[in-house]
């Protein structure tokens, strides 16, 4: 037996006993903000490692050079501000790396040139200004790439020129205007994402964005510095727009923290109490009425909050939610399945799911 330890964001102690031979590691969920992963430099049977959904700033992975038949490492929704992938280049039966909803503004993908069993790269949602994706040309088994919600203006895309199995590009919410596609002609089955997310100059209420700030801020732990772009993407508006509010919000005291001009960072500075708010997905699925946190039941339409089962958060009015056919719990239906694609199964119930077995909600459920 080895043991995991780590904290959590509450300060609590984290500790888990776990056997030399094992094959699959879940530690999501778990609040954690710092883990110490050196233990499983004995642990050289593991395949699969979820740390998704947890509150890391950063994280030391060179334990995993001992983890040669890894397959799976997710690291999604933390709030790491950058990683050192080369203990990966010994890994190289790795199939999904999952870096997505962290707070990246560089990455070096040389380690995975080895990872040739590669088939997804997650990387949705970060503050990557630029990539280099050449790593990635001896990676020909690829089928999804998600470079979605960065702030890409270019990328070069001849890296993947051989490729014949990639089947979606996600480029979506970049700053991309002109992308050539060219080098993916062997990619028969391949789908294109390039949506820019170039101000469309429709303004927002000014006062429902304070209001959004407030939330978000309620959201982040203290004395972390958050990039301004973070606010920028989540909520639509420019970067002058969001230092603007925030000093105001500042002056009316209803948030607690600094803005940084030369670093262009805000820190949080305190977990008041009357930043107890709602989250981002604040309204309900079937009214678009808005919930708080505590509630249990929409005050507006009386139905029971929509609660995603595979990341645990309400799912909001406007969003795709799905069902898996066996058990009938819902989930956000893009995490439901991916979670099937990779698990094969459903996330309540653990049964055998195929893809097909995700019911998509209709629409009339709104009416």
């Amino acid at each position: 037996m080895v043991v995991i330890t780590g904290i959590k964001a509450n300060g609590e102690k984290f500790s888990r006993k776990i056997k030399r031979n094992m094959q699959e590691l879940d530690l999501e969920n778990h609040q954690l903000a710092s883990i110490d992963l050196s233990p499983l430099i004995e642990c050289t049977k593991l395949q699969k490692l979820w740390l998704h959904n947890n509150q890391l700033v950063s994280i030391d992975i060179i334990s995993l050079k001992g983890c040669t038949e890894l397959q799976v490492l997710t690291l999604d929704t933390n709030q790491l501000v950058s990683i050192d992938l080369s203990s990966l280049e010994r890994c190289t039966k790795l199939q999904l790396l999952g870096l997505s909803e962290n707070q990246l503004t560089m990455i070096n993908l040389s380690p995975l040139k080895t990872c040739v069993e590669l088939q997804w790269v997650n990387l949705r949602n970060n503050l990557l200004t630029s990539i280099n994706l050449s790593p990635l040309k001896t990676c020909s088994k690829l089928q999804k790439l998600d470079l979605s919600f960065n702030q890409l203006i270019s990328i070069d895309l001849s890296p993947l020129k051989t490729y014949t199995k990639l089947q979606e590009l996600n480029l979506n919410g970049n700053q991309i205007k002109e992308l050539d596609v060219t080098t993916l002609k062997n990619c028969t089955k391949l789908e294109i994402k390039s949506k820019t997310s170039i101000d469309t100059g429709v303004p927002k209420d000014i006062e429902q964005t304070k209001k959004e700030i407030i939330q978000l801020i309620a959201e982040f732990r203290t004395d972390i510095p958050v990039v301004i772009t973070r606010f920028t993407q989540l909520l639509k508006i420019t970067e002058n727009e969001t230092i603007s509010l925030i000093q105001l919000l500042l002056n009316e005291g209803k948030i607690t923290g600094e803005f940084l001009e030369l670093e262009n960072v805000f820190i949080k500075k305190t977990d008041d109490k009357f930043l107890d708010l709602p989250n981002r997905y604040s309204t309900c699925y079937y009214c678009g009425n808005p919930i708080n946190k505590q509630d249990i039941s929409c005050s507006g339409c009386k139905k029971e909050i929509l609660i995603c089962n595979v990341c645990k958060l309400p799912i909001s009015f406007g969003e795709e939610a799905g069902k898996c056919s066996l058990c009938e719990t819902k989930s956000h239906l893009s995490h439901i399945q991916e979670w099937v694609k990779i698990r094969g199964k459903c996330p309540t119930c653990q049964k055998k799911l195929p893809i097909e077995g995700i019911v998509p909600l209709s629409a009339e459920i709104k009416k």
